[in-house]
């Protein structure tokens, strides 16, 4: 991640973190409960909110910020949004909890229908990945023409 930086900036826009199980989209921020603050504004909250609610609406997932889930510290997720401006999504994959019809690794034969569930919701993050903030109509603001 760190030597995707040219110049100073990121080049790397959007990321997914692959995990099992609960069958979720989770958001920045699981160390602490509050949507927005000084570490968030509420444009960056409403466009995890709402790439996320897209995604979970292709693959029938549940959309939240991962402290709705539990506390957790040292996330990629949080790392990546705030140390390298990374709108980075987790998706927690099949099953909805751990040991339905296996154990906490899906069997073999899940492979292709998981990820046929799930491509076109990253389909609808890559969509974005120029600029994540045409998910709120406000890509003239933060993504000016012409403009990485």
């Amino acid at each position: 991640m760190l030597s995707r930086r040219v110049g100073g900036v990121q080049q790397i826009k959007v990321n997914v973190d692959l995990h099992s199980y609960s069958e979720l989209i989770l958001w920045p921020y699981g160390y602490k409960k509050a949507d927005t603050g000084t570490d968030m504004s509420v444009d960056q909250n409403n466009v995890f909110k709402t790439i996320g609610n897209q995604m979970a609406a292709t693959n029938g997932y549940t959309a939240e910020q991962a402290s709705d889930l539990y506390i957790a510290d040292g996330t990629l997720n949080d790392w990546m949004f705030y140390d390298q401006g990374v709108f980075s999504y987790t998706f927690e994959l099949y099953p909805i909890w751990c040991c339905t019809g296996g154990d906490f690794y899906p069997p073999d034969e899940q492979i292709v229908p998981q990820t046929t569930r799930n491509r076109e919701a990253m389909l609808i993050l890559s969509e974005y990945a120029d600029c994540v903030y045409r998910a709120i109509g406000k890509e003239a603001q933060y993504c000016p023409a012409g403009t990485p």
